[in-house]
């Protein structure tokens, strides 16, 4: 009833087991259990960051799509309610199209609170497990922590989540806005040929 060892050498990490004749064994099991192997990996650790990584990839990648998808609704949505508008004379197109803008802005923000509402709560709390790990992985190593070796780490490990500062974040949760307010600040929105169009 010893522990078995067993070597996977080219993930470097050995592998320990056990067989048991009966359900409930109340022997010490801690004397018969071989010594750790120096310089050997941590397979729970390698899982987590396996874990962390593809749930980093997921996020960035539901943020993006979902951007996108709610960019091509209100660009629709604003080229379809538009469509209308050379039929009227020009004070009810005039009226008809900031009717429109502020239609397609008031959906652009409610598409704004949506991207927020799942992707900022969803990357702090995955933020913090990335943190923490980092944390541990540095501490049972030779250099302290502090926010430099862990941004390292972080990005080292593949880790690196698109927080608040990074462009592409806030380039992808503002998106739905852009359409409404670029074509607000189009100098030519009120022209005859806007009109026409």
């Amino acid at each position: 009833m010893s522990a078995t060892r067993s070597f996977a050498q080219h993930l470097n990490v050995a592998v320990h087991g056990q067989s048991f004749r009966q359900r409930d064994i109340t022997d010490n099991l801690v004397p018969a259990y071989p010594s750790p192997i120096p310089a050997g990996g941590h397979v729970a650790y390698d899982v987590e960051v396996h874990i962390l990584s593809v749930q980093v990839r997921r996020v960035k990648a539901y943020l993006y799509l979902s951007a996108l998808l709610l960019l091509t609704i209100v660009i629709l949505t604003i080229s379809w309610m538009t469509f209308p508008s050379f039929l009227l004379a020009d004070d009810a197109a005039k009226r008809y199209g900031r009717l429109v803008h502020s239609i397609s802005a008031y959906y652009g923000l409610q598409y704004v609170f949506i991207l927020c509402s799942y992707y900022i709560p969803a990357s702090l709390i995955l933020s913090r497990r990335i943190r923490g790990l980092a944390y541990r992985a540095i501490r049972g190593g030779t250099q302290t922590p502090n926010e430099q070796t862990l941004e390292e780490w972080e990005k080292k490990s593949g880790l690196r989540l698109h927080d608040l500062r990074s462009y592409k974040t806030v380039a992808a949760l503002l998106a739905p806005l852009f359409p409404p307010f670029s074509v607000l600040c189009w100098p030519w929105r009120e022209s005859e040929a806007y009109r026409i169009l």
